[in-house]
């Protein structure tokens, strides 16, 4: 979906790439052929040469930070942090 929404035109202009914490998604088959779904997302990334984190605890858990749309953010890929630079509520 990220590389039809690549193709599309819709992530120019993206700045990073946040990746959640992805469940389930073990292959079927472990003796096939397949990839990490952190790797797919950092090829992404590298597409668009943009700064990338994964893993973070957002997305479809129990437990989750909710990330609002709009907010001017920070990442530092190096450090992995995503530092808010403004309040998300006023």
């Amino acid at each position: 979906m990220l590389m039809q929404m690549r193709n599309a035109g819709i992530l120019k202009g993206v700045k990073a790439v946040l990746g959640g914490q992805f469940t389930d998604c073990i292959p079927e088959d472990p003796k096939s052929p397949s990839r990490q779904t952190a790797e797919l997302l950092k090829e992404i990334a590298d597409l668009l040469q943009v700064p990338f984190l994964a893993n973070l605890p957002f997305s479809h858990l129990p437990r989750k930070l909710t990330l609002p749309i709009g907010l001017r953010v920070k990442v530092d890929s190096d450090k992995r942090m995503l530092e808010f630079l403004e309040a998300a509520v006023k």
